[in-house]
């Protein structure tokens, strides 16, 4: 069991925000493409967008693999809503935050070479990454992004009710079920689901 331990900064920091930035948005929906197991509420945005992820998409399919850890596109790219943000977030990270975010990566991956030049600091593999960003983004995010970003409107005001009524703890009971800080209120089971329906 892993423990987290806040400060009275870290609490006071807390905020609920409405969407996890557009290059962490991009790569959870190539996983989600991937995953056969989602649900029928993702199976036809999984029909509609499968045929079009094409091989311009597979550096960003080499670090959000099936199964397996992630890169964690927030922490590299930023939270920003605006793509270009996000792309020129990319082309300035520090070679130790690359290293840093891509150990995650599978050693045994067939992309590993490409991973390798991209974790050193090497300018073509970030090109080739936002290149692959701004396609995916096209094909999973951009169409459908009006009907998903009223659904996160909407869980995000279930969240901010959640920390009114409860605080910090509640929010964080009602984001992870497993949190055990403390019981879990009954109203948080009626807040939607992180995941969006397309």
């Amino acid at each position: 069991m892993k423990r987290i331990h806040f400060t009275a900064e870290d609490l006071a920091r807390t905020r609920v925000a409405a969407t996890i930035g557009v290059a962490a948005e991009t790569f959870d929906t190539v996983r989600l493409a991937q995953d056969r197991g989602s649900g029928l509420a993702f199976r036809r945005w999984r029909v509609a967008v499968r045929g079009r992820l094409d091989e311009r998409v597979a550096p960003v399919a080499a670090l959000t693999p099936a199964r397996g850890p992630v890169v964690d596109a927030a922490s590299l790219m930023g939270d920003t809503a605006s793509l270009d943000e996000a792309v020129e977030n990319l082309m300035a990270a520090p070679r130790a935050l690359l290293r840093l975010e891509l150990e995650v990566c599978d050693p045994r991956s067939p992309h590993r070479t490409w991973v390798q030049s991209l974790m050193d600091g090497d300018r073509e593999p970030r090109r080739q990454l936002a290149a692959a960003l701004r396609v995916c983004h096209g094909v999973t995010v951009a169409p459908y992004w009006g009907g998903v970003r009223s659904h996160l409107d909407e869980v995000r005001a279930g969240y901010v009710a959640a920390m009114a009524e409860g605080g910090v703890g509640a929010l964080l009971a009602a984001v992870c079920p497993r949190w055990s800080a403390g019981a879990r209120p009954s109203w948080s089971s009626t807040i939607p689901a992180r995941r969006t329906s397309t």
